[in-house]
C-alpha cells in the first residue's frame, strides 16, 4: 500500500469481508497513516452488493495465505477485473499467468511493480481482465461438473474404484 501509494498518492484500497484480522488490520492502516488510501467496508451480500464491489474495481487483489480455492479469484475474473493474488494454497492452482497475476507470499516490491502498470495502464488492465473472463469461464457449475463426471467414469472403467449408484448427474 505504501509503495503504490507513493506513486499514485490518490490510490484507495478497498477491503471487504469480516474475519479475526480485521481489527488487526485496522490497527496497521492507523499506524502507518494508511487511512485516506484504505477503507474497510464489511460484509458484502454474495449475490447482490459483492458483484458491483467488483466492478467498480480497477484491479481485485486477493492477498490471502490461507484460502483454499479463492472462489472471489473465479467471480471478479468472471466480471472482467484484472485479478492479482498471492501464489499460494489454492490460489498459485486456479491463477494462471495470463489471466491474472501471482505474487510470491510476502514479496511488498512484488505486489507494487504488478499493480502500479495496471493501475496506469487501463488498456493492459482491461486485456488481462478480458482473458481472466475467459479463463473463468471455463470453471462453471455446468463445465465442472461435466469435467467431475468424465474423470469419475474414468477411474470407474480404469477399476479404480466403484462410484456410488446414487450420485448422478444433474439434468
Amino acid at each position: 500500500t505504501e509503495v503504490v501509494r507513493r506513486s499514485l498518492p490518490d490510490v484507495l484500497f478497498v477491503i471487504a469481508g469480516e474475519g479475526p484480522a480485521r481489527a488487526s488490520l485496522e490497527k496497521t492502516v492507523a499506524k502507518r497513516g494508511l487511512g485516506d488510501n484504505v477503507r474497510f467496508i464489511g460484509y458484502l451480500e454474495r449475490r447482490t452488493e459483492l458483484p458491483g464491489c467488483y466492478c467498480a474495481a480497477d484491479v481485485f487483489v486477493f492477498a490471502s495465505k490461507t484460502e483454499t480455492q479463492g472462489l472471489v479469484l473465479l467471480e471478479s475474473m468472471a466480471l472482467g477485473v484484472p485479478v492479482v493474488g498471492l501464489a499460494e494454497m489454492g490460489t498459485k492452482d486456479v491463477l494462471q499467468e495470463g489471466q491474472g497475476c501471482r505474487i510470491a507470499p510476502d514479496d511488498v516490491d512484488g505486489f507494487a511493480r504488478v499493480l502500479l502498470p495496471l493501475l496506469a495502464d487501463r488498456t493492459a488492465a482491461r486485456q488481462l481482465g478480458e482473458a481472466g473472463k475467459h479463463y473463468a469461464a471455463g470453471w462453471s457449475e455446468a463445465t465442472m461438473e461435466t469435467s467431475m463426471l468424465q474423470l469419475y467414469q474414468s477411474l470407474a472403467a480404469a477399476g479404480e474404484g466403484v462410484p456410488d449408484p446414487s450420485v448422478r448427474a444433474a439434468g
